[in-house]
């Protein structure tokens, strides 16, 4: 999950649906993002930052030519800590929910 994923109201819960997973940076280059967001090829990551910077949540700053860092905003950070909550849920009851899906796969239909 990353935070454009909590921007546009997607939480999904299972590996299978998430783009990338949650990540505390506070600043990189967009080459160090990509490395750092495991899946996420380059004009992805350029799309959401820049509709992240739309949002007022990340700031992009040249420091030189060539040399382009993003940061989160203060308004970026304020959902760094829901998002790790999530996580951690995610990591803690994902399990359980993968185990329902597949029994609920498996089982009869029932007449309505």
């Amino acid at each position: 999950m990353c935070l454009d994923d909590v921007v546009e109201g997607e939480h999904p819960v299972d590996g299978g649906s998430q783009r990338a997973e949650a990540h505390p940076w506070r600043r990189g280059r967009h080459s160090e993002l990509v490395d750092l967001i495991s899946g996420v090829s380059r004009k992805v990551l350029t799309q959401t930052l820049r509709r992240l910077q739309r949002y007022g949540l990340v700031e992009r700053r040249a420091e030189a030519p060539r040399r382009v860092e993003y940061r989160l905003t203060d308004l970026g950070r304020t959902p760094v800590e829901p998002i790790e909550v999530l996580t951690d849920w995610a990591r803690d009851h994902g399990g359980a929910v993968a185990d329902f899906q597949e029994a609920a796969a498996s089982a009869p239909e029932r007449p309505r």
